[in-house]
């Protein structure tokens, strides 16, 4: 076979297993938009409560003290009973993950924010609209500030268990595992797919917490269609290098820059104190 002839037949192999690793993508985008839709119900819900366990001790210099317990206390409330939060670090939001450990990824369910509390008291707060309890297994206490866990409260043991877990009352959380192993396995086939930096800066901004002057956060990602040709026809699993970020704050003029690695959990971002205004 001709040099010409094989050079052509590669871009073409390339060509075809870009356009279906395209085609996978789309497909499971809009499958994942149906699963991962779980509009909290506040009739629908698990009675369910956990002890706020402390991570972190200092902010700013100071010792920080915070206990309580959380109960969800209907399909879209959660309840902080007997709740100490002092030396409370600067803006504080409560985050949904799966995981307990701090640097796992975590999504903000809530805009509340979490000011200090001297005394014990019962304090609610509301998830969001586009989050349900089902969403999550561990609710954290996170400073978009100082970008580190206050706190933890695990609500359950696994998210993505096909067993019935009773919570005591002999309901179940059955339903939702099935989405939930779906979106696992998107988001491998992410990171085999798309640049990693893309998912990683996705995370990030979502630390950011609430832009002020009731702005919104706008997304600005770079996608890294290079990994496609790398992953598909040379064999790479992951696309390597950097890739840029830009994440918006819309209505609000602040904006937020820094360099996503590949590797989840390592990245450079500076703090809100640097936001260009």
């Amino acid at each position: 076979m001709s040099k010409n002839h094989s050079n052509s037949f590669i871009s073409t192999t390339c060509m075809l297993t870009s356009f279906l690793a395209l085609l996978i993508f789309l497909v499971l985008e809009s499958h994942i938009v149906v699963v991962s839709a779980t509009q909290c119900d506040p009739n629908v819900f698990n009675a369910t409560s956990a002890p706020l366990q402390q991570i972190a001790n200092t902010s700013m210099s100071y010792n920080i003290t915070i206990n309580g317990t959380v109960v969800v206390t209907d399909g879209c409330t959660f309840t902080v009973q007997n709740f100490v939060y002092y030396y409370a670090a600067p803006l504080s939001f409560w985050y949904g993950s799966n995981d307990t450990n701090p640097t796992s990824p975590a999504v903000a369910i809530s805009n509340m924010t979490v000011t200090q509390s001297f005394v014990p008291s019962s304090i609610a707060f509301k998830l969001d609209n586009q989050f349900s309890f089902s969403d999550f297994s561990v609710l954290k206490l996170i400073s978009t500030q100082e970008n580190y866990v206050i706190a933890f409260a695990q609500l359950r043991s696994s998210p993505t268990s096909k067993n019935s877990n009773n919570n005591g009352n002999g309901n179940s959380t059955q339903g939702k595992s099935g989405a939930t192993s779906v979106i696992i396995d998107w988001n491998l086939l992410k990171y085999l797919m798309i640049d990693p930096a893309i998912i990683e800066q996705r995370r990030i901004a979502t630390q950011l917490g609430p832009c002020p002057k009731g702005g919104y956060h706008e997304l600005r990602s770079h996608y890294t269609y290079g990994s496609l040709f790398w992953a598909f026809c040379f064999g790479l699993p992951r696309c390597f290098g950097y890739s840029r970020k830009k994440t918006v704050c819309r209505n609000c003029n602040a904006t937020f820059e820094g360099i996503a690695f590949p590797e989840p959990g390592h990245y450079n971002l500076p703090p809100p104190s640097q936001q260009k205004q």
